[in-house]
């Protein structure tokens, strides 16, 4: 019942990173990452792709929703490479 404000999560995804949390790492990656969206800022969303495919790939015990991260992450991480360097 809460209307969406992506500018807000963004605001508290980073928060949330300074304070510690890996999984905002990746939230990051895709609200920044995603070219569809009004939060797109691809260079912001490359650092934060970077960290977030280097904590999920060095996690211990992954499962498959580690795994599905993890290939989330990639998707993003090559969307915004590819705009990177146009």
């Amino acid at each position: 019942g809460v209307k969406k404000n992506k500018a807000k999560s963004i605001k508290h995804w980073k928060q949330a990173v300074s304070m510690g949390s890996e999984e905002s790492e990746y939230h990051l990656c895709y609200a920044l990452g995603d070219p569809a969206s009004s939060t797109y800022a691809p260079y912001k969303a490359h650092l934060h792709c970077l960290k977030a495919e280097k904590l999920y790939d060095d996690k211990k015990d992954k499962d498959e929703d580690d795994e599905a991260i993890l290939d989330t992450i990639r998707k993003y991480k090559s969307i915004v490479e590819n705009k990177i360097k146009q």
